[in-house]
């Protein structure tokens, strides 16, 4: 798996090296991205140029899922005891999926300063976290179950709902959550309010199995990945239940983990036709 972006204007930048990079999160603005992975060894954060002129190491190792605060100012992430090598990670190496096993911890990286704080602890498997739209909390998995902590301190709350999630989004109002579910067999977007309660299936994710979801800054849609049409390709998933629409990444051989910009920069993983 290797890190791409994609220009407004069709032009995809390869933004890391083979091996495995994957799950990058795009800055609010466009000019860096966020991943994880590495070559060879144990997994980190990086910050790659969307341009394709540097990757940065940041944080500490042994950290996966990276995703920008609505500022662009701190990354939330996950950090824990999960030692596998990135070329034995097999199957998982897909998904970021952490060991059977391991304990993991939500963390908050400051960009500035470099300071880490570490939010949960435990052995818990916590993972796939994501930033309420003032920035003040976070909700992520622990256990497959949804659960929020406040960026401030305090005890990881459950919020009441799915037995299974994944991959949690919050909307740009903050009101709703959207998150991976299981409906008939396969995976589809689900959305809840964000303090939990009924859950709906999306009504236009209706092919296929279906991950992500990202909010797109501009509100209308959610970016998400979808076996609708054979592989895996990006789409856009309107919020009004108007039918998903492929966004299209040039010779691609499978893509993931879509995300844009307010300039328009999409980022994603995936495979070219050589790999």
């Amino acid at each position: 798996m290797t890190v791409f972006a994609l220009s407004p204007d069709g032009a995809i930048t390869q933004l890391t090296p083979d091996g495995v990079f994957l799950q990058a999160h795009v800055h609010p603005d466009g000019d860096v991205a966020a991943c994880w992975g590495a070559e060879r060894g144990e997994p980190r954060v990086w910050l790659a140029a969307t341009d394709g002129s540097s990757l940065d190491a940041v944080g500490p190792e042994r950290a996966r899922h990276p995703v920008f605060d609505p500022t662009g100012t701190r990354l939330a992430f996950v950090l824990g005891d999960d030692s596998d090598p990135v070329e034995e990670m097999g199957p998982r190496g897909a998904s970021g999926i952490p060991a059977h096993g391991s304990a993991t911890q939500i963390a908050i990286l400051d960009l500035a300063s470099g300071d880490v704080t570490v939010l949960t602890d435990g052995p818990a498997l916590d993972q796939r976290p994501c930033w309420s739209p003032d920035g003040s909390a976070i909700v992520f998995l622990r256990h497959g179950r949804l659960a929020r902590v406040e960026v401030a301190g305090g005890e990881v709350v459950e919020i009441q709902g799915p037995q299974f999630a994944y991959r949690p989004w919050f909307s740009l109002d903050g009101a709703e959550l959207f998150f991976i579910g299981m409906h008939e067999g396969h995976r589809r977007i689900h959305r809840m309010a964000s303090g939990g309660g009924a859950v709906t299936v999306m009504p236009n994710d209706d092919a296929g199995h279906t991950h992500g979801p990202f909010a797109d800054l501009g509100g209308e849609h959610l970016i998400v990945h979808s076996t609708r049409e054979g592989a895996w390709w990006l789409y856009e998933l309107p919020l009004d239940g108007a039918p998903a629409r492929r966004i299209e990444v040039g010779s691609m051989a499978s893509v993931g983990h879509g995300t844009r910009a307010r300039n328009g920069v999409i980022t994603f993983d995936g495979q070219t036709m050589d790999d």
